[in-house]
């Protein structure tokens, strides 16, 4: 103790600071998976808006909105589970289908599980989606088959960024696939790419980087 007293009390001699031992993992933790896959939802929901331009009305928003929150929580809940990456991917897509069963079909076992019957009826509307897309003049209605589409699409886009994003710690390439929601639009006509949804897409990506390393 003398030694210590008289190590501490001699002039002169820079007094040696001791880092504070390192933090638990479990705040960082937390953050790596809610912040990235969050951030990653409100980017796929934010780039859903080009569909503006060739959907009528806004009802197809909010399918847009459930669709991403379904996946990416999905996404979440499996990593949560510390469940190997592509069994999280595989998951997210049959919470996908699932999803469409319940939404556009009345024959799901146990309401939301696809059987035959649901399949079947899912190829209907996709016919139906079909007849819509060849004769109708964007922007289309926003039926019940165009709806569907809508939903497989943005969540399918969902899921990819939210791999690439979370799962492969990519964020920055997560931006090429949202990309994509802008490109039925830009192929069709000018007037089909509001300015509005240019910006309100490109406005998550700014925090996206700083959430790289949380």
């Amino acid at each position: 103790c003398s030694s210590d007293l008289s190590t501490l009390s001699r002039p002169g001699q820079p007094r040696r600071m001791v880092a504070p031992p390192p933090a638990k993992g479990g705040s960082q933790t937390a953050g790596s998976t809610l912040a990235m896959p969050a951030m990653g939802a409100i980017a796929s929901i934010c780039s859903a808006t080009a569909i503006s331009g060739v959907v009528q009305g806004l009802g197809w928003l909010s399918y847009s909105i459930v669709a991403v929150v379904v996946c990416v929580a999905a996404g979440t809940a499996l990593r949560a589970l510390r469940c190997p990456p592509p069994l999280i991917w595989i998951g997210q897509l049959f919470v996908l289908l699932c999803l469409t069963v319940t939404l556009f079909t009345s024959s799901g076992f146990l309401v939301v599980l696809p059987g035959p019957t649901a399949l079947h009826d899912l190829g209907a509307v996709f016919a139906q989606a079909g007849t819509d897309i060849q004769n109708g003049v964007p922007p289309v209605a926003a039926d019940p088959a165009i709806l569907c589409l809508i939903v497989l699409s943005i969540g399918g886009v969902a899921i990819t960024a939210d791999t690439l994003a979370v799962t492969a710690k990519g964020p920055a390439a997560a931006g090429l696939i949202l990309l994509c929601g802008y490109a039925i639009p830009a192929t069709m006509d000018d007037a089909l790419r509001p300015l509005v949804s240019f910006v309100v897409g490109a406005a998550p990506f700014p925090g996206t980087p700083s959430l790289e390393g949380v």
